[in-house]
């Protein structure tokens, strides 16, 4: 399958979780991942595929998802301006993702 194509699979087995989850972006170790990756669809979608503990574990990783690309770029040695810019884009994160509610308030 070619990066970035749709996968046919769903969120859990025998549930459909509406549009199919991106195959490049599961993660077998925690299917919470993949259940924070398709939040853009709505979290009213992705807590009826999933379980709450699984929800709860979605939320948590959505709201680091932002400061990766900090962690990335220093870890692979990227230059000063490329590391700033990855900052400042976590920056812009936080500023948008600080004022959401909880699911779990």
């Amino acid at each position: 399958m070619p990066r970035g194509a749709d996968s046919a699979d769903s969120l859990t087995a025998g549930r459909s979780a509406g549009p199919p989850r991106r195959a490049d972006l599961a993660q077998p170790f925690d299917p919470a991942v993949d259940a924070a990756c398709l939040a853009w669809h709505g979290w009213d979608k992705v807590a009826a595929a999933v379980d709450r503990r699984t929800l709860h574990r979605a939320w948590t990783w959505y709201l680091t998802f932002g400061l990766e690309q900090v962690s990335f770029a220093l870890l692979n040695g990227e230059p000063d301006h490329v590391v700033a810019q990855r900052c400042a884009a976590a920056a812009a994160w936080l500023d948008r993702t600080a004022h959401l509610k909880s699911l779990f308030a």
